[in-house]
């Protein structure tokens, strides 16, 4: 999903500052701070024939009778004994007819996990929403039966992350969720089972670009507007000559390096590393790769 355009310069896109949870234009600068991006719009239901709402049996997602300890009323009033073993067999009773199958606890639960790490990672509220979504669905169909429900849940959160045009990449939603410290294999995991939601859930996104990252990026790594605007402006001096090789992490990585070179706010490639993940040697690679591009007389030609 492509951000919309500045109502100021109407020639900008609208970019996410991930300290400060405020929208700018990467263009002229200016703060939409009433800016969502999720809008008046809906969830998409993934079952056409769907009459009812698209979450399915609401177990653990709605509202329910929770009958809190205590001894005394909403006035004020102590219970007497009998009215006390009432209210014990009430809440008993609740608390197992709470969710009405083993399939609505299990869901429940991993709902609450998939929340609770999405506030970790700081994934925004509508990808989060959006995911658990998703999730409910992969369980009301049953496509979760005898496949890795972790596995499942991150590849959702990786699922809204897309939809929403959110720069996080697969290794780091696998890696906070499982708990493992092999990437390859975390990746591997939560790899499949995302291709098996695409599959199954009919969905479709467009593959990540560098400048979806570079807002993210330079956020974390707390530079200027400058370098930002800089890193944007070598970035479209790249995709007129071409596609640029790499990952996109790795290519925004690499010019975010550039650009603070340029712009004289030196970031060392060590700090670059550790907060996007991609590898010093990467990073030198693109580097050199990208310095070479500029500098070339074809490319100042076209340029």
């Amino acid at each position: 999903m492509e951000n919309p355009k500045c109502p100021e310069c109407s020639e900008g896109h609208l970019v996410l500052d991930y300290t400060h949870g405020d929208y700018y234009c990467a263009q002229c600068g200016v703060i939409v701070k009433e800016y969502s991006l999720r809008g008046a719009e809906e969830y998409p239901t993934f079952d056409e024939s769907q009459s009812h709402s698209p979450l399915g049996p609401q177990d653990g997602m709605g509202p329910s009778t929770e009958i809190t300890p205590g001894f005394r009323d909403g006035q004020g009033h102590v219970f007497s004994p009998h009215r006390l073993l009432e209210i014990h067999r009430l809440r008993k009773t609740e608390r197992f007819t709470r969710f009405s199958s083993t399939t609505g606890r299990n869901l429940n639960h991993m709902l609450g996990f998939m929340s609770a790490t999405a506030s970790r990672l700081g994934i925004t509220r509508p990808a989060k929403e959006f995911a658990l979504h998703l999730y409910s669905e992969m369980v009301h169909k049953r496509l979760t039966v005898g496949r890795d429900a972790r596995a499942i849940a991150a590849a959702s959160l990786y699922a809204g992350c897309k939809y929403y045009s959110l720069p996080y990449s697969l290794e780091d939603i696998a890696l906070t969720i499982l708990d493992s410290v092999d990437t390859c294999a975390a990746k591997k995991r939560v790899g499949k089972a995302y291709r098996t939601i695409i599959r199954n859930m009919g969905l479709r996104f467009s593959p990540p670009t560098p400048a979806d990252y570079l807002a993210r990026y330079t956020s974390e790594l707390n530079l200027t507007h400058e370098t930002e605007r800089k890193a944007r402006e070598l970035l479209k001096k790249v995709l007129k000559s071409g596609s640029p090789g790499g990952e996109p992490s790795s290519v925004a990585a690499a010019l975010i390096y550039l650009a603070s070179k340029i712009s004289g706010k030196k970031v060392t490639q060590k700090r670059i590393t550790k907060v996007t993940g991609v590898t010093d040697t990467t990073i030198r690679t693109r580097y050199r790769e990208l310095k070479s591009m500029f500098e070339s007389p074809a490319f100042s030609t076209s340029a």
